[in-house]
């Protein structure tokens, strides 16, 4: 049934090796998720077998994936910054990056007991 040609084809990318990050990379390339249009047990499954996030230069598919992926499922510890962090800021905005990160700061809600 549907079920098993969904294992099949999302166990097929043996991503322990770059050469399987590579092939889900392509798989990926116009996706947003392993099956479908919405999150699924597809890409939590899928996700599990990633040792590590996947190199946001040399496979940015499956690193944009495994990023939201992350988010969705509520992991933590990932690269802070996600998308933005492979690509170096210009050294004229990085005074409106530390009033960004202020204004965030700030926005925090004091925790009340």
């Amino acid at each position: 049934g549907a079920q098993t040609k969904r294992i099949i084809m999302a166990s097929k990318f043996n991503v322990s090796e770059m050469k399987g990050i590579m092939a889900f990379n392509g798989f990926m390339g116009s996706k947003s998720y392993v099956e479908g249009y919405q999150f699924s047990s597809a890409d939590t499954d899928m996700f599990a077998k990633f040792t590590g996030c996947p190199d946001a230069k040399k496979a940015p598919h499956a690193y944009r994936w495994y990023v939201h992926i992350a988010a969705i499922s509520g992991v933590r510890g990932l690269s802070s910054g996600g998308a933005a962090a492979p690509a170096a800021p210009a050294k004229a905005d990085k005074k409106k990056d530390k009033k960004a990160d202020k204004k965030k700061a700030d926005k925090k809600p004091a925790k009340k007991d």
